[in-house]
């Protein structure tokens, strides 16, 4: 029995799927722990169920999905608008070093998988889906570039991308605090810690913050315009990018137009860009794209891929490991901030920024805290994985096709 969704049944399943995460959530402390986000919960037991019904053959779910696209869209234009150049100039030769150690990091990961996949004999674009598509994208970008590698035969390469994301949220919880800390002993930077701790303990770091009022109704609508216009002239831009013949989501153009529309409002002066409403209505879509997105997961497609994915996995959290310990850490300075700065690294190279921000804030119950740090993963960190990987993923696609 085939059951038929339209497109507001289709998003009022989405929203259910969501208060069940959170009920679920609030209830199961590792779902806590680990920052598991509400959809991704939710949307894992509406996918099991739908493989209830497929393998027993009592049911399958049609879904209407227009609005995902949509909701992507919205998302990753959202991320453009979060781009700040000033940010970079802000966070200066660390924020400069971070971003390269970024991009690093998320070209390794793609090499990884693609050579993986070659060697297992299955299409490196599955490969390429548990890399940093899974792991240093999390499941938005996962949602994303899925659809686009399943047109160029990888089958199942969303559902690949989208468990690899969730398996990513834990490891880089249990890995990020352990690889930091070994840093901190190995190097005799407990001294260095103290001294840190005892300066700052005398010095007040002042920083210009803007007082939080409240979400405004005003600029809540100026946000929604300025988003919808950012994705309008983003497909346009998107067309023009594909007409050279390069593959691209179609969000690039949306992401591209953010960009433009924020930093043009920053040095001109000539109009406010309200950056907190465009978070929220980008993080609501964020939240309705990876629900939709998991509730419609084929998983029988895994039972081909799966120890494959595996072994790629392992192979992945290997090479992050040793990729802190003797790249990441001494690029960084080789110091104690660079110690704390990498449990960050570990959080987001194989999660998402909530798990660097939760391995950062556990550190710093036990050692000296570094605002410094926490300000460039959080914000230049976010702005470098979001970008740099959306374009370098493109890039090995296009390499792939």
């Amino acid at each position: 029995m085939t059951l038929e969704f339209d497109i507001l049944q289709t998003i009022t399943i989405a929203v259910v799927v969501l208060s069940i995460g959170a009920v679920i959530k609030n209830r199961i402390y590792f779902f806590q722990k680990f920052f598991i986000p509400n959809p991704v919960i939710g949307g894992i037991i509406a996918a099991l169920i739908a493989l209830i019904g497929y393998s027993t053959g009592a049911f399958f779910f049609e879904f209407d999905t227009t609005l995902q696209n949509i909701f992507m869209t919205a998302f990753f234009t959202a991320v453009g608008f979060s781009c700040d150049f000033k940010a970079f100039k802000k966070g200066g030769k660390l924020g400069l070093i971070l971003t390269l150690v970024t991009i690093v990091l998320i070209s390794v990961q793609n090499v990884i998988g693609i050579v993986l996949a070659k060697v297992l004999d299955i299409n490196p674009l599955i490969g390429l889906a548990t890399s940093s598509v899974a792991l240093t994208g999390g499941h938005g970008t996962s949602a994303a570039f899925g659809p686009v590698f399943e047109t160029y035969n990888a089958s199942g390469a969303t559902t690949v991308a989208l468990s690899a994301a969730t398996f990513g949220l834990v490891a880089g919880g249990l890995v990020g605090g352990p690889v930091s800390r070994y840093l901190i002993k190995k190097n005799n930077l407990i001294r260095e810690a103290k001294a840190k701790q005892l300066k700052e303990a005398k010095e007040a770091i002042t920083e210009e913050v803007q007082p939080y009022s409240g979400l405004s109704e005003g600029k809540m609508f100026n946000a929604a315009y300025q988003l919808i216009v950012a994705m309008g002239i983003g497909t346009i831009v998107s067309l023009l990018i594909e007409s050279v013949g390069l593959i691209f989501p179609g969000y690039i153009g949306g992401l591209l137009m953010g960009i433009v529309i924020r930093n043009l409002g920053e040095f001109s002066g000539k109009y406010n860009v309200p950056t907190r409403e465009i978070n929220t209505i980008g993080q609501i879509s964020l939240s309705l794209f990876i629900a939709m997105a998991l509730m419609t997961l084929k998983l029988w497609e895994l039972k081909d891929l799966a120890i494959p994915m595996i072994i790629i996995l392992t192979a992945q959290v290997i090479f992050i490991i040793l990729f802190i310990v003797f790249f990441a850490f001494r690029v960084l300075g080789k110091d104690y901030d660079s110690a704390v700065m990498v449990s960050g690294v570990t959080g987001f190279g194989l999660g998402a920024m909530p798990v660097a921000v939760a391995n950062m804030q556990t550190f710093m119950e036990e050692y000296p805290a570094s605002p410094t740090v926490f300000f460039v993963i959080t914000g230049i960190g976010t702005i470098a994985i979001d970008i740099s990987n959306s374009f370098l993923v493109t890039f090995f696609v296009n390499v792939l096709t």
